[in-house]
Parts: structure tokens; sequence; C-alpha cells
């Protein structure tokens, strides 16, 4: 008794697994297994100045290199995290492990009509899908084509505005000439006569100062989040940078869930980690 019921599972499950394939376009073997999947020879990761990541129902993403570094240029002007750039333009190596052409198949049924998101790398777009459920890759189409890829670039393909925020609190390769932190005020004059201290306050020396410079230069946040008026925000912290005539401003929050530190004109707070709160405030 126990095996016929078995056996009508077996067949069961043989059923729907027939009926799926049925649902399914019958996958290429490639000529070239692991091939990549973009063909054009000038797309190479150098030659890229344009990035635009779109999703149905998020903010287009535009992300522009220009003067020899990247931002964001939509939704808003704001730094862009290199790395996390590097990584996205990686996909261009990309290789397919299956492969159908698109023409005569229903491609909704893999996500891609309307695609779950679009990637354009300059004027190369590649339409994002579903994920295969055996498998786990993931369905995309580019040019006439549809494609099986590793999945490992779905949190970047689907990232929001902040996850391609730059970390960094200060821009890059800045020189700090000035810190007006809650206590103290140090203002750097000259490489002769180096940092000096304008409040009592707070005892400090010259290597102090040279130290917070540096780890302010070196600093990035743990989370970049839009700014939340809401949280007790108890002051500035101005910094003057070496060649910029605009002072930035920090605003500066403790939490249960941690320190941050908020650029209100950009609408950006960052997280930031108990060491650098100690190294960049002198906060416990």
């Amino acid at each position: 008794m126990q095996s016929r019921k078995f056996l009508n599972v077996l067949l069961l499950v043989m059923v729907v697994i027939l009926l799926w394939a049925t649902t399914q376009a019958p996958l290429d073997k490639n000529p070239n297994p692991e091939s990549p999947i973009f063909t054009d020879p000038g797309l190479k990761k150098a030659d890229i100045t344009r990035i635009r990541l779109q999703h149905p129902k998020r903010e287009t993403l535009l992300l522009r290199y220009h003067n020899q570094q990247w931002r964001l240029e939509l939704p808003r002007d704001l730094p862009a995290d290199l790395s996390r750039i590097q990584q996205l333009l990686n996909i261009i190596g990309v290789t397919s492990s299956s492969g159908f052409r698109a023409a005569g198949n229903d491609l909704s049924q893999y996500g891609l009509e309307p695609a779950k998101a679009t990637l354009w790398l300059n004027d190369q777009q590649l339409d994002v899908g579903d994920r295969e459920p055996l498998s786990g890759k993931r369905y995309v189409h580019l040019q006439d084509q549809v494609h099986l890829i590793d999945d490992q670039w779905s949190g970047l393909l689907f990232a929001g505005i902040y996850e391609f925020v730059s970390p960094r609190l200060l821009p890059d390769e800045s020189k700090p000439i000035m810190f007006q932190l809650p206590q103290v005020r140090w203002v750097y004059h000259s490489e002769s006569a180096g940092w000096q201290r304008q409040s009592k306050a707070l005892d400090g020396d010259e290597t102090k100062a040279a130290a917070l410079a540096m780890n302010w230069s070196r600093a990035k946040a743990l989370l970049v989040q839009p700014f939340n008026p809401t949280l007790p925000w108890q002051g500035n912290i101005r910094i003057a940078i070496q060649n910029q005539s605009q002072e930035l401003t920090f605003k500066f929050a403790k939490t249960h869930s941690g320190v941050y530190l908020g650029r209100q004109e950009l609408g950006l707070q960052y997280l930031i980690s108990k060491a650098d709160a100690t190294s960049l405030l002198g906060q416990h």
C-alpha cells in the first residue's frame, strides 16, 4: 500500500516537472560554453563613462565619469562610490551558461517584459529578469539573446541611490586646513608653522591635530542613509579644505544604534564606527 502511494507521488512530481518544462523556452547549448554575453570588442571597463540603472518602481540612477571621477547625476548630484561602480562594471566579463533567441518567445515568463531592472553601459542595454528556480541563475536579455548568468550582481543591479553614494566623509585626496569641533578649533597655517589650537577648552598638541586631519581624510561610513531630522543632532563640526572656498558642515548625533554624522544640505547621514567616533570626535 505504501509503495503504491509512493509511486503515485512520484508520478505526480514527474507530471509537474513535465508541465513546467513545457512552459520553458528550449535553452540552446552554447557552441562556446561559458562565453561572454557582451561581445562588442569596444565595450571595455575603461571606456565606460555613463551608467544608468532603471527600476519600474524606483528613481532612475545615472552615474557619469567626468574630470577623472565618477559622480551620481540622477536623481541627485552626489559623489559616487568608486568601489561599487568597479564591481558593477565587472559584469562586462560575465559569461552565459545557456541561452536562447529572444524572438518568438514570451519574455514575460522570465521577468524580462517588463524587465525587473535595466542597466545601460554607455548605450548598451541589458534587461534583468527573474531567477531560474532550479539553477538559481538569472535571466538577462541582451540584444537578440536571452542568457542565464550567475546571480552575483543582483545586489548592485537592484540597489538604490544610497548604495552608490560614496561612504567617504571628505572628498578624495582632500587636505583639511581647519577643524571646528565642539570643544576645540584647529587651524593649519603652513608647513613650517603647522597646526595651532585656538581654544583652551581641550588639551592638545600639533601631533593630535595632524592625526585628526589624517583620520578625517581616511574615514569611511559604515552606512550612508537619507538625512533624518528627528535624530538628536547636537551641533556642528566645520571643516575647511585646502583650495575649496566653502567649508563642510557636519552635524553629529549619538543614538542607541550608533553615532551619526549628518550633511543636511546634501540630505545625507553617515553611520560611523565607535572607533571612528573616538578618533574623529573624541566620542566614547
